[in-house]
């Protein structure tokens, strides 16, 4: 006998999340992916479309870097960089009593250290039998707090034999 209960299995964009994943994935049931589709002209801004689980023919999983935020990353740590060089060269040329934000420039270089070597982030994508592509991408500071359910997903698509390795 088959089972015809929808079990939930992953929720990828949480309510308070919506504006900044328009027209991506937002969760995953074992009959539904649900797509946030973005609405013009309407007060809502989106709405929640769902596809049938039985129309997606793969699914593939990619641990990206996304190269837009290492590149600003290293641009900043450069900036520092450049910041402190000059500091030294010049300090003596410095006027009596002036002040040099130094805790927030090493806060600078932290975080665009952080941003060079730890930006990550999950894409799903999700190919329907009509070819079209469903995507949902994480947010790279968000690579940890998705991970529990980009695993469901990627359990889910193994069981059902869903899940490409290349895409």
């Amino acid at each position: 006998m088959q089972n015809n209960t929808e079990e939930h299995i992953a929720t990828l964009v949480h309510p308070d999340e919506y504006i900044h994943h328009l027209n991506q994935v937002a969760g995953l049931s074992t009959k539904n992916i649900v797509f946030l589709k973005r609405k013009f002209l309407s007060k809502a801004g989106s709405e929640l479309v769902k596809f049938p689980v039985s129309d997606c023919a793969q699914i593939y999983y990619k641990d990206e870097r996304p190269l837009f935020t290492i590149f600003f990353g290293a641009l900043l740590v450069a900036l520092v960089a450049y910041l402190l060089y000059a500091l030294f060269i010049y300090w003596n040329s410095l006027e009596p009593g002036s002040r040099i934000p130094i805790g927030l420039l090493g806060l600078a270089g932290v975080y665009g250290l952080r941003w060079v070597f730890g930006a990550r982030r999950h894409k799903i994508v999700f190919v329907m039998r009509d070819e079209s592509k469903l995507i949902w991408k994480s947010r790279s500071g968000d690579y940890k707090y998705k991970s529990a359910s980009t695993n469901n997903v990627i359990e889910f698509a193994k069981s059902a034999g869903l899940l490409r390795t290349a895409e």
